[in-house]
């Protein structure tokens, strides 16, 4: 999709817009797509973008500061074959997970420092439990 179904839209926004260059917003799996596009046209998309958002990416964060994803990292590969074979397909928190860091934010905002980043310097401590209000919502394996 990022070698030939992005460039043909792009194009073809290109032609019944005229504009010379496109704002692209992608979101999960649209943003992988448009990281492989990039990778293997480059000089293409930097002629035809003049910006990218990626939410909510889907790549593998070999560099991440985050500890989890250090050790998920390096296990990546039993990890994924252990919840294959378990045929699990999603981590969903349990109302009484959402229920202790409503009652004990500390721990979580703890938590999402091993998970998340290794410093919490630039969260806004007053917005954490609005967050936590939403998340965590579960994510897919």
């Amino acid at each position: 999709m990022g070698r030939y179904d992005i460039p043909a839209i792009l194009n073809y926004i290109n032609e019944t817009t005229g504009y010379e260059k496109i704002a692209y917003i992608g979101y999960s799996c649209g943003t992988t797509q448009l990281f492989y596009g990039m990778t293997v046209l480059p000089e293409y998309f930097r002629s035809k973008l003049s910006v990218f958002v990626a939410l909510a990416p889907i790549t593998k964060i070999a560099n991440s500061p985050a500890m989890l994803l250090k050790v998920t990292n390096i296990f990546y590969s039993i990890i994924v074959k252990s919840l294959a074979t378990k045929k699990v397909s999603d981590f969903a928190p349990t109302p009484t997970f959402k229920k202790l860091c409503n009652t004990v934010p500390w721990f979580c905002r703890y938590g999402a420092t091993f998970i998340v980043a290794s410093t919490m310097e630039y969260d806004d401590p007053n917005r954490f439990q609005v967050y936590m209000n939403h998340a965590p919502a579960g994510l897919p394996v």
